[in-house]
Formats: structure tokens, sequence, C-alpha cells
């Protein structure tokens, strides 16, 4: 799905480097977006932890 959008607010300038920059010099921006889901090979167990 492509959809176009406007994140500048009126009257704002675009930060250098950002997507909006970029779109209003004329280039494209495309964002890759993953779906949120589980880490497992991440150890959260804390110096405290009791085995």
């Amino acid at each position: 799905m492509l959809c176009a959008a406007s994140l500048q607010e009126p009257g704002q300038a675009a930060q250098p480097g950002t997507d909006v920059a970029l779109l209003a010099a004329g280039y494209a921006s495309v964002t890759a977006i993953r779906a949120v889901t589980e880490v497992t090979d991440v150890d959260l167990t804390g110096p405290d932890a009791q085995a």
C-alpha cells in the first residue's frame, strides 16, 4: 500500500537529513516497518537474580 502524507507544520523549516527535508527536495522516502515480536535470545536476568 502506498500513501502520501505531509508531516511538516506550517511555518516550520524541515530539519536537514530528515524524511520531510528529502521529500521537500523532491526525493522519494521509504520507511521499512516490522511487526512487534517477542525477542527470545536476550538475557534479562540481573546480577541479583536467583537461579
